[in-house]
């Protein structure tokens, strides 16, 4: 019986193995066609014209043409039609580029995981960390790090807990530190301090005498929700669900010191780390009042490293000190407030 061929794996189509299958193995694909002929396949595809490939590329359209040439030759079928001034996907091309697509992003991120460790160096620490602890918890510990270490240049930015883990793939920071991060197999993890959530509110807000109210006292309460995207968000969640409360949200905020100053304006009330609910009452000259939350709910503040790379020494020495200075920064909420 004649089979029938499939110019995409440039075999036949049946239930045995190919030998030159190339669509579903991008190992193969990248052996067929060189890393050149992805490339420039990809931002023809992607861009639909040589012309506008080659400016993307910084080369010249007469190139081109030439290595698309040459990757047809290679491959044995055609990748595009000329419609007009435009390139058109022959059905191969449609189905070839998903996978070219990944070997080109695999290319890229190669390329800025080697540009990012070329401008790493030893006297350089690049650390990202939640923006909760930007308000003073981490400004603080790395002005008396840098005093004690002179030469070392901190490079200092505030992400979401995604983004810390982007960076720390692909190697544009060496240190990361998050309230509460999901489990993340490729991060190596170390918690340096844990603490509880703590409900923020008003001062016009009437609250129950003494320093705690329970979970259920949140009921009916205008409450400023957190982004339930977030570590603290889902905990907040998770223990207004597990207490069947169910307060009467106004607003949400994507960030815990943007509920904070939603509390300070009166707004309503929220639920907030102590680095957050400190930096409020601080700010705040008497209008916020807090109360411990009972039963308490913890978090951790961790951090994050790549698993399995070795640092800087000055990366080791900071890690070290940060691990005994940071417990110190989780003041008690009553000496936050303004004498």
């Amino acid at each position: 019986m004649t089979q029938q061929t499939d110019p995409i794996t440039c075999g036949y189509i049946s239930r045995e193995p190919v030998a030159c299958h190339i669509v579903y193995e991008n190992i193969a694909l990248v052996q067929l066609m060189r890393l050149r002929h992805i490339e420039v396949f990809h931002e023809i595809y992607r861009l639909g014209s040589m012309t506008r490939a080659a400016r993307s590329l910084s080369v010249s359209q007469p190139s081109v043409s030439k290595v698309l040439a040459h990757a047809e030759q290679r491959i044995g079928f055609q990748l595009f039609v000329r419609e007009g001034n435009r390139l058109i996907p022959t059905p191969a091309a449609q189905r070839l580029y998903p996978h070219c697509a990944e070997v080109f992003e695999a290319l890229e991120k190669t390329r800025r995981v080697a540009s990012n460790l070329r401008e790493s160096a030893d006297g350089a620490i690049r650390l990202a960390f939640t923006p909760a602890l930007g308000t003073t918890a981490i400004p603080d510990i790395v002005s008396r790090f840098q005093r004690d270490h002179h030469g070392v240049f901190f490079g200092l930015q505030t992400l979401h807990i995604d983004g810390i883990a982007n960076s720390l793939d692909d190697g544009s920071i060496d240190i990361g530190i998050a309230l509460a991060p999901p489990e993340n197999s490729t991060l190596e993890t170390t918690v340096l301090a844990t603490d509880e959530l703590v409900f923020i509110a008003p001062a016009s807000m009437k609250l129950p005498r003494g320093d705690t109210i329970a979970w259920r006292d949140l009921a009916k309460r205008d409450l400023i929700a957190l982004d339930d995207r977030s570590p603290l968000g889902k905990l907040v969640s998770g223990a207004l669900n597990e207490h069947e409360v169910a307060p009467e949200f106004i607003a949400s905020a994507e960030t815990y010191q943007l509920a904070g100053a939603l509390v300070e304006r009166g707004l309503g009330a929220a639920v907030v780390d102590r680095l957050t609910a400190a930096a409020a009452l601080r700010s705040s000259d008497g209008a916020i009042n807090y109360r411990r939350l009972d039963p308490a709910v913890s978090y951790s503040i961790t951090l994050l490293k790549s698993r399995g790379l070795a640092m800087t020494r000055d990366c080791e020495a900071f890690c070290d000190y940060l691990s005994e200075q940071l417990p110190d920064a989780l003041v008690p909420l009553s000496q936050a407030r303004p004498s």
